[in-house]
């Protein structure tokens, strides 16, 4: 499981040292060494004494028997698994060279504590104590793996006992060196090592920078991801409790599955936002969350319930690597170009990580070989993801040239679109300017009418009330109700003036809206009628309705509604006392509903009438209490009736009366298409609806 850098040039020493200095070796129960022996692996000689018990002593341990190995002994690693307890093992060394200077070496620093006591032929006994929960200051050599100094007389035979426990796998990968043999080696493996860190320091750096030149967030990931899988190696090859937290031991045995969770969360945020996943494949991104909540339930388990949960992560790293592979994969096969580089960046590591995983799960051996995949796929996948996040760059570039080539040619469309748009416009302004001095001129002139029809009775509302304040208690009742009656019909008369200008000016702001519906005009009809009835009783007026039970229509009941109040109003104003006003209706043959209002008042001449149907030449009336008339109500039914697509109509004479109608479509038929009547200079934008 556990990994030394390095080790395909270790290995080849150590078969070679193997050959040379262990080729004595009396029946794999003595190790010989000898002057020529530059480094011998210790495993075959190991034995494995039968006792677990925690108590138990060196003299006891001198007493017990050899037991079988679970596995067959070899130049790799030999692993017991997880022990609660203490194991004792036995190691016989005969010195038959000139050199008194050896070091033994456990390349497996998980070790958490390993008791070497040397027996001397005399009984005599040293003692040391190293492993990976001492701090790094206490072991009694300086490496990262557990290095123990021995001194050996020449010709002489030692019995070497160590006492191993771990929280980890209990693995063991023993050798017996020259000391300058040794330094030689760690030259070489440490000078490698540091070439490797010193490479992932490099690609960190360089892709920070360009995480600052190119603000995307792909790049900072992908910092995160090489940092902690460097972490990761850290902690497997022994540096960091070296280099990084020598105080720290508990810390660094926990950091281990720590850092491959973290590790393999940055990979998958990475690979998402690398392959855009959320956008491409939305299912796949989501699924690949699954890894990060795994990988951090099993750091959870390991946390709660010990560390035989780890192997876990042998099953975690068998899925994450295809999973990531195959997602790739998949979005290159669906035509997304930058998914090539990443799947044969992640075909590297991928490699590394299943032969650890398998060795986790115990389905391949542990040894040198297998470990030292995991550093030669990381730095492979390292060196080939910056190659993609160069791709990256390039391809991001070249979609912004052709972007910016396609914004120049839709700008350069636009641009002679706005130019021939200008020009219909400029033409539509000079249309719209002569509209407009038109309209200007007919609103001057009809400003003109309402000041001067609100100053006569203002002036005579004004005077007939300063004379009720001065003189109201001479006055005779007689006179006083004339007064009153004055009074009364000025404010009448000012009262339907504002409310007529007040729609005919939302009808000038262009805040109007039509909105179309089906009613029953016969029932509004009636509501309207009832209103006027006491206008009506108090001027001696009949007010008549010639309809049938109902009448369907399709239009804008509150146009429609302020069209016949004006009519009825105008009707009962200049019809005088006796007489009748008649409001009807009947069916057109093309099934329109044609509502009628006739009156017995004063008449109109045809002048007069072709003013009132006219586009602005309004001029005031009398009606019947000899008050004037403005004629702005007209002016609203006229406008209103274009915006409901109808035409008002008028007939009369003097002294003869009045007729006035328009047409509204049944509700059996479409309804009209409110476009914009023949005079009418709005555009059909500014139809909206008068509140009833």
């Amino acid at each position: 499981m556990y990994f030394v850098p390095n080790r395909l040039l270790l290995s080849t020493l150590f078969i070679w040292g193997y050959l040379l200095g262990a080729s004595a070796a009396s029946a794999q129960s003595t190790l010989i060494l000898t002057d020529q022996t530059r480094s011998v692996a210790s495993n075959p000689f190991l034995e494995l004494l039968g006792s677990t018990d925690a108590e138990l002593k060196l003299v006891q341990a001198q007493q017990l028997d050899p037991v079988p190995w679970p596995d067959p002994l070899d130049l790799g690693t030999v692993s017991l698994g997880y022990r609660s307890r203490p194991v004792w093992l036995h190691l016989r060394v005969n010195n038959q060279g000139t050199r008194r200077h050896w070091l033994f070496e456990q390349a497996h620093w998980t070790t958490s504590t390993l008791d070497l006591y040397q027996v001397g032929p005399g009984g005599e006994v040293t003692h040391q104590l190293s492993g990976s929960s001492l701090p790094y200051d206490q072991r009694p050599f300086d490496h990262r793996h557990l290095v123990f100094p021995l001194s050996f007389e020449a010709g002489t035979t030692y019995d070497l006992y160590f006492r191993a426990q771990s929280l980890y796998p209990l693995e063991f990968q023993t050798f017996i060196w020259n000391p300058k043999s040794f330094v030689s080696h760690v030259g070489v493996t440490e000078g490698l090592l540091m070439l490797f860190f010193g490479m992932l320091l490099a690609m960190l750096a360089f892709n920070l920078l360009v995480q600052l030149v190119v603000p995307d967030r792909v790049y900072l990931l992908y910092v995160a991801y090489v940092a902690n899988m460097g972490l990761f190696l850290a902690v497997l090859d022994g540096v960091a409790l070296q280099y990084l937290w020598p105080k720290w031991p508990v810390w660094n045995l926990w950091a281990m599955p720590f850092f491959v969770s973290t590790a393999s969360t940055a990979a998958i945020l990475f690979a998402q936002r690398f392959l855009r996943t959320l956008e491409r494949a939305p299912k796949l991104h989501w699924a690949l969350f699954i890894f990060p909540v795994w990988s951090w339930s099993i750091f959870a388990a390991m946390l709660l319930f010990g560390y035989q949960f780890e192997f876990l992560f042998g099953l975690f790293g068998l899925a994450i690597a295809p999973f990531l592979l195959g997602t790739s994969l998949y979005l290159l096969f669906q035509g997304h170009k930058e998914a090539l580089v990443f799947s044969i960046a992640w075909l590297s590591p991928m490699v590394g990580v299943a032969i650890l995983a398998m060795t986790l799960l115990g389905w391949v051996p542990n040894n040198r070989y297998t470990l030292y995949l995991i550093n030669v796929g990381l730095l492979a996948d390292v060196v080939l993801l910056s190659v993609a996040m160069s791709h990256r760059i390039n391809l991001a570039r070249r979609e912004q040239g052709a972007a910016q080539a396609k914004l120049y040619e839709l700008e350069l469309r636009h641009s002679q679109q706005l130019e021939s748009e200008v020009q219909k416009r400029t033409e539509q302004l000079r249309q719209s300017e002569s509209e407009l001095l038109r309209t200007n001129r007919a609103k001057d002139r009809l400003f003109s009418i309402i000041g001067h029809d609100l100053r006569g009775p203002m002036g005579a509302l004004y005077g007939t009330l300063a004379l009720l304040d001065k003189n109201h208690l001479e006055m005779e009742t007689e006179d006083r109700a004339d007064f009153l009656a004055t009074t009364h019909r000025a404010s009448r008369f000012l009262f339907d003036l504002l409310c007529n200008l007040l729609d005919w000016a939302k009808t000038q702001t262009q805040d109007i809206e039509v909105n179309a519906q089906a009613f029953d005009w016969v029932h509004q009809a009636q509501e309207i009628a009832s209103v006027y009835q006491p206008l009506a009783q108090g001027k001696q007026v009949e007010l008549k309705l010639d309809l049938p039970p109902s009448a369907w229509v399709v239009t804008d009941p509150a146009l429609s509604a302020t069209i016949l109040r004006n009519l009825v109003h105008n009707a009962l104003k200049f019809t005088p006392k006796g007489g009748e006003v008649v409001v009807g209706g009947r069916w057109t043959e093309a099934k329109d509903w044609e509502v009628e209002v006739r009156d017995q008042g004063v008449g109109m001449d045809a002048a007069r009438l072709r003013s009132v149907l006219g586009a602005a030449q309004l001029e005031p009336g009398e009606d019947t209490d000899e008050e004037t008339s403005s004629g702005l109500g007209l002016v609203l039914c006229r406008q209103l009736g274009q915006l409901l697509g109808t035409q008002l109509q008028a007939e009369s004479e003097p002294g003869q009366g009045s007729r006035f109608w328009f047409q509204l479509p049944g509700a059996g038929h479409p309804p009209r298409s409110f476009e914009r009547s023949e005079g009418d200079g709005r555009s059909d934008a500014s139809r909206r609806a008068l509140p009833t």
